[in-house]
């Protein structure tokens, strides 16, 4: 699951939180945000229960765990796990396949020879709390934290921590569409990584990266992202996609990608709506044109001919 803190207003959710570090199995951690209507407190889940580690393979890969996850395929973004062992040490693990069936999970990297992992804890880092939908009342930044305690081992001591962030509630959260089905209908050597990692981690990570790019081109006029259609930068942002996996198996293919995700990102900006008074009608100037002149970089260096401006009154 993104951690992207982007909701749609009305319509109840699930914030997720993955901690940096391992957790204390004796704390939960707390998630207080402030919404329009009020502060809630709540108490976060797992998103996956523990599971005890039996064996591993001899590619020290392949974990044998006694109690399974009710899920199966890739875990893609939500892999981020820690592994503590009986003698007290706390690995950072990488989970990117679960086989319900076999009882057995495949990391991304082979653990060291001299680490005994049997009886260890498998424990995962990612921790969910739901959002009622009487809560999701449109608001832009709403501010979030997260108290909880770090593990540093048996015995050993335990910080308090407070990460924070700010969470937007909006009529409609910035989304080009882009599946993992779209993504390897336009590069078909992407199933190449997805023993790996699979591709959704990819599709998340680079949405995240063309909306910070929008975010810097908009918010000096009071705009974001998410007063934007997505679909027009659909094309950019499977280029984008494709890029961060050909880092990773085709390096010598990534720059150029990125090149053409740039030139897909100038495009689809003189095609795109803005919903200039976020009222979800496409009103009069908002079409096809962009929010004042061009200039900033958003994507690579490009320029505009001419200054385009539009105004928000509707036509009636």
């Amino acid at each position: 699951m993104p951690l992207r803190h982007r909701y749609q207003a009305g319509r109840a959710a699930t914030f997720a939180w993955r901690s940096p570090a391992c957790t204390l199995e004796s704390v939960t951690p707390s998630l207080v945000v402030n919404f329009a209507a009020g502060a809630q407190t709540l108490s976060m889940t797992r998103l996956r229960a523990n599971a005890s580690v039996t064996a591993i393979d001899d590619a020290r890969r392949v974990l044998t765990v006694s109690s399974i996850f009710s899920v199966q395929g890739h875990a893609g973004a939500d892999g981020q796990a820690w592994l503590r062992t009986v003698e007290g040490g706390i690995f950072s693990v990488r989970v990117v396949s679960i086989d319900d069936s076999a009882e057995t999970v495949t990391l991304a990297e082979a653990l060291p020879r001299n680490v005994d992992v049997a009886g260890s804890t498998l424990t995962w880092a990612t921790w969910v709390a739901p959002l009622l939908s009487g809560w999701m009342v449109a608001q832009r930044d709403t501010p979030w934290s997260v108290t909880w305690q770090e593990t540093r081992g048996d015995n050993a001591y335990a910080p308090t921590r407070r990460d924070e962030g700010l969470l937007q509630i909006v009529r409609q959260p910035f989304d080009t569409g882009l599946t993992e089905q779209d993504l390897r209908s336009l590069y078909s050597w992407v199933h190449e990584n997805r023993r790996e990692q699979g591709v959704q981690a990819a599709i998340d990570a680079t949405l995240e990266e063309l909306a910070i790019e929008l975010r810097a081109e908009l918010q000096q006029r009071g705009l974001d992202e998410n007063d934007v259609n997505g679909e027009p930068f659909r094309l950019a942002h499977a280029a984008k996609a494709a890029a961060h996996i050909a880092d990773a198996i085709k390096p010598g293919m990534a720059e150029a990608l990125l090149a053409k995700a740039a030139r897909l990102t100038r495009s689809a900006m003189h095609s795109m709506w803005v919903d200039a008074n976020r009222d979800g009608a496409v009103d009069s100037g908002e079409r096809d044109r962009l929010y004042g002149a061009v200039r900033r970089r958003v994507g690579g260096s490009f320029s505009a001919a001419t200054t385009r401006t539009f105004t928000t009154t509707s036509e009636h």
